[in-house]
C-alpha cells in the first residue's frame, strides 16, 4: 500500500482502513499479517498535531542547502519521541503500521526493509521509505525531503529491491541524490498523484526498472465516474540454459462490484528489462 490510507490520520480512518485492507489480504490468500507491506503518504498525517515548533523545523529544513540539510537530519534523528518535534502528526499512523512491522524502528531510520526467498541462495527484498516527514499545507514539488538515511543501500548478489515511497522522485529536494541510489532498484512503487502507470524508465548507465504509479481506490472529489485500478506484480524466478531470470508479470485489474477483471484499457506489459550488472533479466 503506497499511503493514503487514511483521509487526515486519524486513529478511526485508520481502524476502518485495516479492516478493508484485512479483509482484502484474507481474499487473495495472505494470512501472515506482516506480508501487509505499507508506507505512509501526506493524508496519514494528522495536520492538528503540527504545531508552532514543527512548522518552524519544517521551515528551517526546506531552507536549507543540501549540505546543511544531511545535518539538520543527523540532529533531528538524535532526539527522543517526546522532543522530536516532526514526530507527534505520524502517531497515529505509527500504531497502524505497527500492526503489519512496517514502523519505522528506531526513530534514525525512517524506512524498513522486508526479505522474501525465491530459494536458498536468491532473493528480492521491499524497501519502503517515509516520504512525509517533513509534510503539511506548504507540500509542493521540489519541498518534500527524504535524507540519505533511507536511500543509501548497497548492491547485493543474487537480491533484487523493489521500492515503495508515496511521492515520486520530483518531489524531493535530495531527489538528485536519492536518485543515484534508487536506481539501483529493479522496481519503484508510488503513488500520491493519482495516475496509474505501469512505465520501464532507463537510468543514466543504461541500466532498466519498473516504474509503478498507483491509481487511488477513492475517486478524487470533483471527478465523474471513477475507473478503479489495482496493480498486480507476480516475482517469480527462473532458470534457462544456466542463466538467471526474475520475471515480473505486470497486470492492471480494473475493479467492478464484486470482481477483479483485467482491465481493457491497459493489456499485461511483457516486455523483458536489459540484464542487471550482475546477469540478472526482469520480465515486466
Amino acid at each position: 500500500m503506497s499511503g493514503d490510507l487514511a483521509f487526515s490520520g486519524k486513529k478511526e480512518q485508520f481502524h476502518r482502513a485495516a479492516g478493508w485492507i484485512e479483509q482484502l489480504a484474507a481474499e487473495v490468500g495472505c494470512s501472515d499479517q506482516t506480508d501487509i507491506r505499507v508506507v505512509p503518504g501526506n493524508h496519514d498525517i494528522d495536520r492538528e498535531r503540527i504545531d508552532y515548533f514543527c512548522n518552524a523545523v519544517h521551515e528551517r529544513l526546506r531552507s536549507s542547502p543540501p549540505q546543511r540539510l544531511e545535518q539538520e537530519l543527523r540532529y533531528m534523528a538524535m532526539a527522543t519521541w517526546e522532543s522530536n518535534p516532526l514526530l507527534p502528526k505520524l502517531q497515529e499512523y505509527r500504531v497502524y503500521a505497527s500492526r503489519y512491522d512496517c514502523d519505522f524502528r528506531p526513530v534514525e531510520r525512517l524506512s524498513w526493509r522486508k526479505p522474501y526467498a525465491f530459494d536458498d541462495n536468491h532473493r528480492f527484498e521491499i524497501l519502503g521509505l517515509t516520504s512525509v516527514l517533513v509534510c503539511d499545507g506548504n507540500d509542493a514539488k521540489d519541498q518534500m525531503i527524504l535524507g540519505s538515511n533511507q536511500y543509501i543501500f548497497d548492491r547485493e548478489d543474487d537480491v533484487e529491491f523493489v521500492v515503495m515511497v508515496h511521492h515520486p522522485l520530483s518531489w524531493f529536494m535530495d531527489q538528485q541524490d536519492a536518485q543515484r541510489y534508487l536506481d539501483r532498484a529493479r522496481v519503484i512503487l508510488t503513488g500520491h498523484e493519482h495516475l496509474l502507470r505501469v512505465s520501464k524508465e532507463s537510468t543514466d548507465a543504461g541500466d532498466e526498472f519498473l516504474h509503478v504509479c498507483a491509481g487511488a481506490t477513492n475517486p478524487p472529489e470533483t471527478a465523474g465516474p471513477y475507473p478503479y485500478r489495482y496493480n498486480w506484480l507476480d516475482f517469480s524466478l527462473r532458470i534457462e540454459g544456466g542463466q538467471q531470470y526474475r520475471e515480473t508479470p505486470a497486470v492492471v485489474y480494473g475493479c467492478t462490484p464484486g470482481q477483479f477483471e483485467r482491465s481493457a484499457l491497459r493489456p499485461t506489459v511483457l516486455r523483458e528489462l536489459a540484464p542487471s550488472p550482475r546477469g540478472v533479466n526482469l520480465i515486466a
